[in-house]
């Protein structure tokens, strides 16, 4: 190994990640300690290192350091202090262990650091220059002499489980090919140490080129978008990525955005995934709990989302005065709306961007395709608003959305309006059984339409979801609707979407909670501001409601006890759909009865008819209600 004057660079590098694990963790080391053992040109690079990693903590607190400050602490090391606080070249490190990339004197360490002539080596690879440390390894820009092209050695402190991290990070970044992110050239051994050999990205970070002024609207909004192209081509590898954040974006010189820093990567269903890992700042909350069922490629849209929301805002969704108190921010998932922050962002954009940041997977973009696509049409079409308006809208917008709660959630019977609905313009009632003896449990189940304005920002209320309401007002794809169940008495409930692209969505409640108090309503979304958002295809969308006489558990648990779980495809079908429970004689035109008590209209989905009937015998269940409609294209005109 080469040294900086009979210090070896791997003892520097070790004692620049120890300093910024102290910082990292809240526990600082002072920069007259850190450099006390060292001398000569090693003390150098060491300080202007450590100066970097300082400063960034210090300003992160909200603290201005000066040089002054720095000159009278270390005289003897003003150049230095005046190249950090300096308006001279510069360059971004990668490090994985902060929050944000620091920024480092770009001057060729190999000319001032060396003991002789010659540059320092590792390996075969001649060393330019310490790009960075941190909480999980060190980067080096180095040269290639065979094939003499500039390339980034990264190193990590310690492996992780039975591969070294660097290993595991190159496989994952050879199996991905993407203009938009970094590539692997291989893996070396050296000295008892793995390096991984990443392609080196000429550049600033994004947040360099933030602070610089150098992208207006459109062009950060594109930029992501690139940026989310890449991370789709890592999730079709089946990888997460896990760590989007400003640092781990370098925009190339030719304008190109490429993702960089893998050692955080993991395949779904990885046991790393149980890890505490990525940037508070910047962190999902299924993430930043831990809770490794909920994580999948949606974690690394609201990764695209937070990535985002920095670059208008100035700032990350989550922020505070200490580690624990932003990660703590990170678990709650509470973001301030963006165009608090910049009011001049167009409110189709920060409907984008919130709905990617929205705290339950299910409510962001399904892929990161899907986020780019949002972005592209919030930006070319101000008026067109992506698919989910934010979740805290305009203070009029609750006070219109109150109003029309009263409308939407009365149930009418056929021909009867009520107050809160004018005579004449009653909405369809949810089909019906004929009224229960006492004591049996009876449900109905309703789904109010609601189309979004070109803001982003309001809705209008188009009425119930009903075979008669289809012909001329069908809900289409990034309309919204909400659900409304009541019962005949208390029961225990639980209400599942069956999207039209074959996914089974928990609704209420969550996941994770079991269903532990009886109810006689059921509103979903519970926010009677927010929306569910028809954004999962075309085709034939479900609203499944359970009711038991006993609690039901955690959703997981619960659909286990379902005879063939809740599998099921995407089927075609144009009309509404209803699957009911009533005694065989209350059978009216176009249903028919089957197996004793349950009815179901002619023609029925059968795959929805199969899925209800093996719900209907799991164990505890008492009652099943679903209705089912068509999901039009966006742009396909009525006839």
């Amino acid at each position: 190994m080469e040294t900086v004057e009979g210090q070896p660079l791997l003892e520097i590098l070790r004692a620049v990640e120890a300093f910024e694990d102290g910082w990292h963790r809240g526990e600082p080391i002072r920069l007259e300690e850190l450099l006390a053992p060292w001398r000569g040109p090693a003390r150098r690079e060491l300080f202007a290192q450590a100066l970097g990693i300082e400063l960034h903590y210090r300003r992160r607190r909200g603290e201005r350091p000066t040089p002054d400050e720095y000159e009278g602490r270390f005289p003897d090391l003003a150049a230095a202090v005046q190249s950090e606080f300096g308006e001279g070249p510069r360059t971004v490190t990668h490090s994985a262990g902060s929050d944000e990339g620091t920024e480092r004197d770009s001057s060729d360490l190999s000319a001032s650091a060396s003991p002789g002539p010659g540059p320092r080596r590792i390996g075969k690879y001649e060393v330019i220059r310490i790009l960075g440390g941190g909480g999980q390894g060190s980067a080096l820009l180095a040269r290639d002499p065979d094939l003499g092209r500039r390339v980034v050695l990264k190193r990590y402190h310690a492996g992780r489980g039975d591969a070294p991290a660097e290993i595991e990070e190159g496989r994952a970044l050879a199996r991905v090919i993407s203009p938009y992110v970094a590539r692997c050239h291989g893996i070396e051994r050296i000295d008892g140490e793995v390096y991984l050999v990443v392609e080196y990205i000429p550049g600033r970070s994004l947040e360099e080129a933030r602070r610089a002024g150098a992208l207006d609207l459109g062009r950060t909004v594109e930029v992501i978008a690139r940026l989310a192209e890449g991370v789709a081509a890592v999730h079709a590898r089946g990888l997460i990525h896990r760590d989007i954040k400003p640092a781990n974006v370098i925009l190339h010189d030719d304008g190109t955005p490429r993702l960089v820093d893998f050692g955080l990567a993991a395949h779904l269903g990885s046991d790393r995934l149980r890890e505490l890992g990525g940037s508070p700042p910047y962190m999902a909350p299924e993430q930043a709990r831990c809770d490794s069922d909920r994580i999948d490629h949606r974690t690394d849209v609201f990764g695209l989302g937070a990535l985002l929301y920095k670059m208008l805002a100035g700032m990350a969704p989550h922020s505070g005065s200490t580690a624990a108190e932003i990660l703590r921010g990170a678990t709650r998932g509470e973001t301030i709306p963006l165009r608090q922050l910049a009011p001049e962002v167009p409110p189709a954009v920060e409907a984008a961007c919130m709905k990617a940041l929205a705290p339950a997977p299910e409510n962001r973009q399904s892929t990161a395709l899907e986020f780019a696509a949002d972005l592209r049409r919030a930006i070319a079409h101000g008026a067109e608003a992506p698919r989910r308006p934010s979740r805290r809208p305009l203070a009029a917008t609750a006070a219109l959305l109150a109003g029309l709660a009263v409308a939407a959630l009365v149930w009418a019977r056929p021909g009867t309006p009520t107050a809160a609905t004018p005579p004449g313009d009653a909405p369809p009632a949810p089909a019906t059984a004929p009224e229960p003896a006492a004591g049996t449990l009876r449900a109905e189940i309703g789904v109010e339409h609601f189309k979004e304005l070109g803001d982003a920002r309001h809705v209008e209320r188009s009425g119930t979801i009903s075979r008669a309401s289809l012909p001329a007002s069908p809900p289409r794809l990034r309309d919204l609707v909400r659900v409304h169940v009541t019962l005949s008495r208390p029961a225990y409930g639980r209400l599942i979407a069956l999207n039209p692209d074959g996914t089974v969505q928990p609704c209420l409640p969550a996941r994770e909670v079991p269903a532990d108090a009886p109810r006689t309503s059921l509103d979903f979304p519970e926010d009677p501001r927010d929306y569910f958002g028809l954004t999962d295809g075309v085709g034939l969308q479900a609203f499944v409601f359970v009711a038991s006489d006993r609690p039901l558990p955690a959703f997981d648990a619960w659909k286990a006890r379902v005879p063939g779980d809740l599998a099921w495809s995407p089927v075609h079908y144009e009309g509404f759909w209803a699957y009911d429970e009533a005694v065989p004689s209350a059978a009216g035109p176009g249903t028919r009865t089957l197996r004793g008590d349950i009815l179901r209209r002619e023609s029925a989905p059968e795959a929805l008819v199969g899925l209800c009937d093996r719900i209907r015998r799991a164990e505890g269940v008492t009652l099943v209600r679903a209705v089912a409609f068509p999901v039009e294209p966006a742009d396909t005109v009525a006839k």
